[in-house]
C-alpha cells in the first residue's frame, strides 16, 4: 500500500469533501469559459499571415482572367488538344464516315431500341411538316 493510499484510507471523509468542492469549481469554469484578449487573437492572426504562403501569379482584371483560363486548360497543349477534340466531333457530327454506320449495325442489336425509337416517332416530324408546308 502507498502512502497515498494510506493517506486516503484515513482520511477518505476529508477527501470526498475536497473533490467535491474542487468538481464545483471545475463546473464553474465549464459554465464560463475564459475570452481570449484581443492582443492574444490579433497575435495569432499575425502569426497565421505570416506562415501562409503567398497566391502565386494573383490574377486581376479582364487580361488575368484570360491567362487564368489559359493556365487552367492546361496551356498551349490544353487548348490545342481542347481545340483538336472540338473539330473532330463537330466533323463526325456532320459527316459521318461509313464504317460508323457498321458499327452502329453491329451495336443494334445489342441496344435492341433504336429501331423503335424511330417507329414511335409521329409521322409529321413534330409539326415540322407543316411548317413547310405554311412557309
Amino acid at each position: 500500500m502507498t502512502e497515498r493510499d494510506r493517506n486516503k484510507s484515513d482520511n477518505g471523509a476529508e477527501d470526498a469533501g475536497a473533490e467535491a468542492g474542487l468538481e464545483a469549481l471545475f463546473d464553474e469554469a465549464r459554465r464560463s469559459p475564459p475570452a481570449p484578449s484581443r492582443t492574444l487573437l490579433a497575435r495569432i492572426e499575425a502569426d497565421a499571415r505570416a506562415l501562409q504562403t503567398p497566391a502565386r501569379g494573383a490574377v486581376t482584371g479582364a487580361g488575368g482572367r484570360l491567362r487564368g483560363w489559359w493556365r487552367l486548360l492546361g496551356g498551349a497543349p490544353g487548348i490545342g488538344g481542347l481545340a483538336t477534340s472540338a473539330v473532330l466531333g463537330f466533323w463526325i457530327g456532320f459527316a459521318p464516315p461509313a464504317a460508323l454506320d457498321a458499327l452502329d449495325d453491329s451495336l443494334s442489336p445489342l441496344t435492341g431500341a433504336a429501331e423503335d425509337v424511330n417507329a414511335a416517332l409521329p409521322e409529321d416530324g413534330f409539326g415540322w411538316t407543316m411548317a413547310e408546308a405554311e412557309g
